[in-house]
């Protein structure tokens, strides 16, 4: 019986020493499913992996393009003349047995552009295509330049191609900014004008030709200019404003010379500026006034033209101080005529920095409207800066409010 028993006992142990075999041998990889380092680089380098997810092949940039540019690399267009537009043609051709896709033409500057370049071009085997190249002059500086073209096929690296050249000056100003400045006039009887002088050169030898064009603005008719022809290839551009007295807004105006010798050139630009300020007038010149405001039937003010000493504001600003200097205001004073309507006195008194002018007005001098008007000019102009004064209707007492 005990014998029987050890038998079977050596049995089971038999058994479970094959079972945990079976399972070490279930649990270790399978060496022939997966390949070793070296069998996935020989098969990758022989194209015989068979993966989905493996990386797609990329374009080759650092190969040069089978692209022949016509003229070589470096263009040079020649000289071109102060703001002139000139059109430059490039001609390239496929020198490979393929379609050679052109996937854009670009410009590193905006003074030069290409003229209706389609999204994506195909050049066919041995085929040319032709660039239309825009150039600007307007966007270029004076002397030697050198702009670049990139031609960028698809698959191969980018091709620049030059454009260079020279541009030269057609005409010169005095002063440099192509500004007519106007400035306080020393005294009211001088006449108020500025000038500037344009005078041709390289690119305008054979001479140089213009016509002043007419201002087209709301600030045109507060400007007069004139164009003269002086000696030589030179001249003269004339502008005045259209009011006597030194007192005006500020203005800022362009004008146009239209250039007709040489042909093709783009017009002159001339800005005209006024530095005289609107503190330069009659300070308040149109009052609104009440019938309580008359004493003993006279209504009593003073209108002053320059800077209000009282206001401490105008006081203190400098520039506007370094304006009002220049101006003779004892010479304005000598020579402002007013003419008022009859029973209207009034008294000139010289300061400073302008000069005052203290109105007494009878209530009988009004108009049937409740108007009164004071004209002041120099030298017989009575269109510069009218005094205006109107009687607010309404019930005395009242604030002249509508109830």
């Amino acid at each position: 019986m005990k014998s029987i028993i050890c038998i079977c006992i050596i049995l089971m142990l038999a058994l479970t020493s094959c079972w945990r075999e079976d399972k070490k041998d279930e649990a270790k990889p399978d060496k022939q499913s997966v390949p070793s380092k070296e069998q996935v680089e020989a098969e990758e380098k022989e194209g015989a992996l068979d993966n989905d997810d493996a990386p797609s092949a990329k374009a080759d940039l650092t190969r040069d393009a089978p692209i022949e540019v016509r003229g070589g690399l470096v263009h040079d267009v020649g000289i071109l003349i102060q703001g002139d537009r000139k059109l430059h043609e490039l001609v390239i051709k496929n020198t490979s047995d393929k379609p050679l896709k052109l996937q854009s033409i670009e410009a590193d500057c905006s003074c030069t552009n290409v003229v209706g370049f389609p999204d994506g071009v195909t050049i066919d085997p041995g085929e040319d295509f032709l660039i239309t190249i825009r150039i600007d002059g307007t966007r270029i500086g004076i002397g030697p330049f050198e702009k670049h073209i990139i031609l960028e096929p698809l698959e191969y690296k980018p091709i620049r191609v030059a454009i260079v050249g020279k541009q030269i000056r057609f005409y010169t100003t005095e002063p440099v900014s192509r500004t007519i400045v106007f400035d306080a006039k020393s005294n009211p009887s001088e006449k108020w004008e500025a000038s500037l002088t344009i005078t041709g050169v390289e690119g305008a030898k054979d001479g140089l030709e213009l016509e002043l064009l007419k201002m087209d603005s709301k600030k045109a008719p507060f400007i007069e200019a004139s164009l003269e022809k002086l000696e030589g290839n030179s001249w003269k551009v004339t502008a005045r404003p259209m009011r006597p007295l030194p007192y005006t807004d500020n203005f800022s105006e362009w004008m146009h010379l239209k250039v007709l010798k040489p042909e093709g050139m783009p017009n002159i630009p001339i800005m005209v500026r006024g530095s005289v300020g609107m503190p330069l007038r009659w300070l308040r010149p149109s009052l609104s006034i009440k019938e309580e405001d008359f004493t003993d039937g006279i209504y009593q003010h003073n209108f002053q033209l320059g800077i209000d000493l009282t206001d401490d504001k105008a006081t203190k600003n400098q520039r506007l101080l370094r304006q009002i200097e220049k101006v003779d205001w004892q010479r304005l004073f000598n020579e402002l005529e007013v003419r008022a309507p009859e029973g209207v006195k009034y008294e000139k008194k010289f300061t400073r920095f302008g000069v005052r002018l203290e109105v007494k007005v009878p209530r009988s001098s009004f108009s049937e409207k409740g108007i009164l008007r004071i004209e002041t000019g120099c030298n017989g102009n009575w269109e510069a800066s009218p005094i205006i004064l109107r009687i607010k209707k309404g019930k005395p007492g009242s604030n002249n409010k509508a109830e």
